[in-house]
């Protein structure tokens, strides 16, 4: 009986440039080794090329789309290119095939034939720990040099850049622009808040009533967003961000703890200011003050919080 077999794919953002790296090329790689081994393709699953993934992540769409495919017993074989396709860390990597084998489906890797021996799978074992630790010292590259553009003036913005600037090239480095439509918003947010003592949803709903485009969630742009419009914490991002004063922070949050990182690990650049420094200072003053006054703030100590509540 001819076994079926599922190709998976995967560009990470260190290997787009390596031709036989891009989707293309894996699949190309993988179709022949399943016609070399005679097995029939049912499905070819890749990751989004436009969107660079972590080997690392656990959030793999066509990855989990393989691990459906191999519960509800449609495969038998998953084809990949290599080890560092799958994962690149061990522990991913032994869970990820243990659930696979569990629903009768093995992995064969193009690059690497690892026996069902002890001595096969120690020879995997610790290819999987080299790969994670390419993967570690590639991370530490690229950290290292987006840190020393930073400290040479650089701007690198995930994605794009805050509402009211644009990203432009001068003297061969990315810098902020500031766009003056946006800017005058900006500029009415904080007057709203700190002249007209509005609250943010107050703010939000205000800048609804006059039609004012609201920034895309997702792309930080001036795009409407027909369904929501403006909202609390659109207006609250504005009020925080410290580069409306012309100070820019690069590392200020772990990228994958999501935790900040303290005040001293940041590296920060003048970019050119939609505000005064002073006008920024106040909103935080006021940001504070109204945190501490306000009704959803439990941090005080009241002898019968959590004890009596309001009846119907």
């Amino acid at each position: 009986m001819t076994k079926r077999a599922v190709l998976y794919a995967r560009v990470s953002g260190d290997d787009r440039n390596n031709a036989t790296s891009s989707i293309t090329g894996q699949l190309d790689l993988c179709r022949q080794y399943a016609l070399d081994s005679g097995y029939q393709v049912i499905a070819e699953l890749s990751e989004d090329d436009r969107r660079p993934t972590s080997g690392a992540s656990w959030d793999l769409p066509q990855l989990n789309q393989a691990l459906e495919m191999a519960r509800a017993g449609s495969y038998d074989i998953l084809i990949t290119r290599e080890l560092d396709r799958l994962a690149r860390n061990l522990a991913k990597q032994l869970v990820i095939e243990e659930q696979l084998q569990a629903s009768g489906v093995t992995v064969e890797y193009v690059y690497g034939d690892y026996t069902d021996t002890p001595e096969g799978q120690l020879n995997k074992q610790i290819r999987a720990v080299i790969a994670e630790y390419e993967r570690e010292k590639i991370r530490q590259r690229m950290v290292g040099g987006r840190r020393r553009k930073v400290a040479g003036g650089e701007v690198l913005v995930h994605g794009n850049p805050p509402y009211g600037y644009r990203l432009a090239e001068v003297d061969g480095r990315a810098r902020l622009e500031i766009v003056d439509d946006m800017a005058q918003v900006v500029r009415l947010i904080f007057g709203l808040y700190l002249d007209d003592c509005l609250g943010t949803s107050a703010i939000a709903r205000r800048l609804n009533d006059l039609g004012i485009p609201a920034p895309s969630v997702a792309k930080n742009t001036a795009a409407p967003q027909a369904a929501k419009g403006w909202s609390h914490s659109a207006v609250n991002r504005i009020l925080h961000n410290e580069t409306y004063a012309g100070i820019w922070r690069y590392g200020k949050r772990h990228t994958t703890a999501g935790k900040m990182h303290p005040e001293e690990q940041h590296i920060t650049v003048s970019v050119p200011a939609i505000i005064g420094r002073d006008i920024f200072q106040q909103a935080q003053e006021q940001c504070r003050r109204n945190f501490n006054n306000s009704k959803r703030n439990t941090k005080g100590q009241y002898l019968l919080a959590r004890r009596c509540y309001c009846g119907e």
